[in-house]
Parts: C-alpha cells; sequence; structure tokens
C-alpha cells in the first residue's frame, strides 16, 4: 500500500506483529517530535534508534487517517504497527489482498522485490587510534535473496579530515 502525506507518496507496510508504529524520518521531514514513548527493537533483538514520537495525518486511498508514529532514521517507508491496525478498526483478508479501514475496503498490493543494500551499521564499537588500521567487523542489511557472483572492492575515501576508508573488499556472498 501506499499512503500520502503531504502530497508525498510513501510506501506503506501494514505489520500486524508490530506493536506501534514506524516511520522513517526522511518520509516526514519538518515534523515536530516529541520524547520518544517507547525504546524499539528490530526482530534480531537490536535497538532501533528513535528520534522521536509524532502524530500525523496522511491518507490511504483518499482516506483520512492518523497515526501515533515513532520516527527511525533507520527504516524508509512507513511501518503501521497493530496499535494503528486496532484504531482503525481494520480487517485484513490475507487471502483476498484487501483490508478494510474502518467501513473502507483498500487492496494491498505486495512489495516490489529489490536487490540493493539499503543499510551498512557498525557491528560492534572501535576506536582506531590516530595513524593505525584496523578490520572493522560490518553487517550489511539488504532485501531480497540474491547475492552477486563477484566481489566488491570500494576505492579509497576521506570520510571526514583524518578518517579514511582503504581496500574494503566484500566477497560475492555479502
Amino acid at each position: 500500500m501506499h499512503a500520502t502525506f503531504r502530497g508525498q507518496l510513501i510506501r506503506c507496510l501494514l505489520d500486524s506483529g508490530g506493536k506501534c508504529s514506524v516511520i522513517g524520518c526522511r518520509c516526514i521531514p519538518g515534523v515536530r517530535l516529541r520524547k520518544p514513548s517507547y525504546v524499539l527493537s528490530a526482530a534480531n533483538k537490536t535497538v532501533l534508534p528513535i528520534d522521536g514520537d509524532a502524530d500525523i495525518h496522511f491518507t490511504i486511498d483518499d482516506i483520512p487517517v492518523t497515526a501515533n508514529v515513532s520516527v527511525s532514521p533507520a527504516i524508509d517507508e512507513l511501518l503501521l504497527g497493530s496499535d494503528w491496525l486496532v484504531q482503525n478498526r481494520c480487517r485484513w483478508d490475507f487471502t483476498a489482498g484487501t483490508v478494510y479501514i474502518g467501513e473502507k475496503l483498500v487492496h494491498t498490493n505486495q512489495r516490489e522485490r529489490t536487490d540493493a543494500c539499503r543499510r551498512i551499521f557498525v557491528a560492534e564499537s572501535c576506536t582506531v587510534p590516530p595513524r593505525h588500521e584496523a578490520n572493522i567487523s560490518a553487517r550489511m542489511i539488504r532485501q531480497g535473496s540474491r547475492c552477486y557472483a563477484s566481489e566488491w572492492a570500494l576505492e579509497t575515501r576521506v570520510i571526514q579530515p583524518g578518517v579514511v576508508t582503504a581496500r574494503t573488499l566484500l566477497d560475492g556472498e555479502c
């Protein structure tokens, strides 16, 4: 599904397993945030960074709705959790691919498959002293299950004055 917020189309995922709704901070720039109500964790138990909470007004298939959302820089879409599904008296027919939002019928669609790296997170805290080098473990999160057969080599890059990455190599198994 897609939601429309201030004229912008946002990919929307219904998440009946999620207790609360979450939106990516890039989806709602300039919205005033409140202090976060929750500490959120991903399915693998890693803490999800939260910038704050907000009440947003948007539409789904021209149906005006609201949601209380936690705002995170770690996601790129709107995840409507069980809090929103209950608040809006939703009934979800998985076989038909439809959702009733109150009394209004909305057709769902499956997420388009993309094989692209979405984010890279440092797996552990690491301090590299000046004029030293280190191998730093990282976990790459990407959608899809297809890995490319080739290896990736990333060239030297200045991150900020005095901080340089060099000769990074990722194997074809990601």
